[in-house]
């Protein structure tokens, strides 16, 4: 009896030890220890997810769905923020309008490369030229320090920016 009990231990050992390898050679026992046990090696959870591979299925609330819309049609939108933009011209008189589209036009020529929008702003009887989208003063004065030799007037104002510049 003694006997017969060690060989089925030393059976379920050898069966434990060989489930655990991974080779790619299958199992003979491997299919039966399941069955068995009610486990599921590795081996098969990585085939079966092989053959699912590229699908996935997302069930989402239908608010989930309508809350995502709403932000995509904000950032598609032109919006405006509170943020900061700097000032580098200000003017009034006659000719003011053609000097500060002048203006403009000239930063936007010797800034291409960085990208930064330039704005023509028309409080009467002022003509201002004021540049770049930034959401933080911070970010505004940095941009201010980097332009300030060639407008030494320039300073950072407070106004509405464009989310999507």
């Amino acid at each position: 009896m003694k006997g017969q009990l060690l060989l089925c231990l030393f059976l379920q050992i050898g069966l434990l030890v060989n489930a655990q390898q991974d080779s790619a050679v299958a199992n003979p026992f491997q299919n039966f220890w399941q069955k068995a046990t009610g486990s599921v090696s590795e081996n098969s959870v990585d085939q079966e997810v092989q053959k699912e591979v590229g699908k996935l299925n997302i069930t989402a609330d239908a608010r989930v769905r309508k809350i995502m819309d709403y932000r995509k049609s904000l950032l598609d939108s032109n919006a405006t923020i509170a943020g900061f933009r700097v000032q580098i011209y200000s003017a009034s008189g006659p000719a003011s309008s053609a000097k500060a589209q002048e203006q403009m036009n000239q930063f936007i020529a010797m800034h291409e490369d960085q990208q930064i929008n330039a704005y023509l702003v028309s409080a009467l009887p002022y003509f201002k030229v004021r540049v770049g989208d930034f959401k933080t003063r911070l970010k505004a004065t940095g941009f201010l320090n980097q332009i300030k030799t060639m407008y030494p007037n320039a300073f950072v104002v407070q106004d509405q920016i464009n989310t999507n510049p």
